[in-house]
């Protein structure tokens, strides 16, 4: 999820941070961050159709945990798939039926341990499991938005439009997006390390920074691998930052590394460019004014039919689904009386009466090892205090249930 490698090679850049330095704001979170956490702990459940509703109140408990220290969260829900994101969204759902079937194997022999540690590679948040969490975001008068498409770029819309004061989850694409403040690793204490996009430009090692325009930037990111294009072989943050840096276009860049005696795959160059444009005009939900609108307006007229960006929706359509009250897959209405549901079979989020047992869970994953250093193992004493308080109370907040 993200950029490889890249919160590691803005270490210099990450700051410690507790929530309660946003009292008094409105913060949006990835919502699909919290319920995978939360559904993470009983992947078992899940997988052998044992009821369970706990992942709710894991999301509901670090509601409360950021209420307590006066912030005012902003939920936003992935929405529709884009086709950019179809062969990654396969490749990661081949892999869950994989793992699935394993660990439903290795259940049955008995090897509980082992079909735990499938069965949580296995797991899947959907649409239905989210509206579950909507309802009772709805009960406790929290807000959310279901973004049309991706969350990534409705949260980065809103912080970049002044409409929340920064965002948190954990993956590096929203640095992409260009949005001014994220949050990452924030713990259940709300502990966390932030970055802020304008001192991207202050990193020196492992690559200096400093003359990286926010496009050149961009084209790094793409060229090293995303969500919407995979990287050219051994293109990895490094080699991907010299060409960056080095040529103004997709084009240079694709030529340069060919002269360089790199393999680039037919088609690539096209499918960067449908990457580009994804980051920069994605279709996302403007609350204040009700209306879809992108990232960044207008979109070029070339772009703006092309369904890689997200389809256009009716006015209607298009708030059923912001509301969580259309099936942002289906783009049909959820039924009034929902039961969430992990649908075991296929892309569908239909539930069936056998499947609406298989639900959520609470794991307390909190990041404990001090850094955003994705290869650092190990946990480190909690640290104390946050930008603007001394000690934060954490306690107060309670659990949710």
């Amino acid at each position: 999820m993200g950029i490889s490698g890249l919160l590691p090679a803005l270490k210099a850049v990450q700051e410690k941070v507790h929530v309660s330095a946003y009292s008094g704001t409105r913060v949006a979170v990835d919502a699909y961050v919290w319920l995978h956490r939360g559904v993470l702990g009983c992947a078992t459940d899940l997988a052998l159709g044992r009821d369970t509703k706990r992942y709710v109140n894991y999301c509901m408990e670090l509601v409360g945990m950021l209420r307590h220290h006066g912030v005012k969260p902003v939920l936003i829900f992935d929405g529709g798939h884009l086709p950019a994101k179809a062969s990654t969204e396969q490749e990661r759902y081949d892999k869950r039926q994989k793992s699935l079937k394993e660990g439903l194997a290795l259940h049955k022999a008995g090897r509980e341990r082992e079909a735990a540690k499938k069965f949580q590679t296995a797991i899947d948040v959907t649409p239905v499991m989210a509206r579950d969490l909507i309802l009772e975001l709805k009960k406790m008068n929290v807000e959310y938005v279901v973004a049309p498409y991706e969350a990534d770029a409705q949260m980065a819309y809103l912080a970049r439009a002044g409409q929340v004061s920064a965002v948190i989850t954990e993956d590096s694409d929203l640095l992409v997006y260009q949005c001014p403040r994220v949050l990452y690793k924030m713990d259940r204490y709300g502990d966390g390390y932030q970055v802020l996009y304008d001192n991207i430009a202050r990193v020196q090692q492992p690559m200096d920074l400093s003359h990286l325009s926010p496009k050149a930037f961009r084209y790094m990111c793409i060229l090293s691998g995303c969500d919407y294009a995979a990287s050219i072989y051994s293109m990895g943050l490094k080699r991907a930052y010299k060409y960056a840096i080095a040529h103004e276009t997709p084009e240079a860049i694709v030529r340069a590394a060919e002269r360089d005696g790199m393999v680039v795959p037919s088609g690539y160059l096209q499918t960067f460019h449908l990457a580009n444009h994804t980051f920069l005009y994605q279709r996302v939900w403007d609350p204040k004014e009700g209306q879809l609108t992108s990232v960044e307006s207008p979109i070029p007229l070339d772009i703006s039919t092309q369904p890689y960006i997200g389809a256009l929706m009716d006015a209607e359509q298009a708030r059923g689904v912001v509301e969580g009250r259309v099936d942002p897959m289906t783009l049909q209405p959820f039924p009034t009386a929902l039961v969430p549901t992990w649908p075991r079979v296929g892309l569908s989020v239909v539930a069936t009466s056998r499947e609406k047992k298989a639900i959520g869970a609470l794991v307390k994953l909190e990041s404990e090892d001090g850094s955003m250093d994705e290869n650092k193992e190990g946990a480190k004493e909690k640290k104390k205090g946050g930008v603007g308080s001394s000690t934060p109370d954490r306690r107060g907040f309670g659990s949710y249930a």
